[in-house]
């Protein structure tokens, strides 16, 4: 999933509580922003993620 986090240097100093990744800070907001719109490309059902 990196390849999606090349926009974490924006956001570095986002008051959002901010979360570790090896590339540096990015927003959760921002993070879960972004992997509701990967889910949606890839047409993922979130509640299948969690059964499986």
């Amino acid at each position: 999933m990196k390849v999606y986090f090349d926009l974490s240097e924006k956001y570095q100093n986002c008051q959002e509580p901010c979360q570790k990744l090896d590339d540096g800070e990015i927003c959760k907001k921002i993070l879960r922003k972004y992997l509701m719109i990967i889910l949606n490309y890839f047409n993922i059902d979130m509640k299948e993620i969690k059964n499986n």
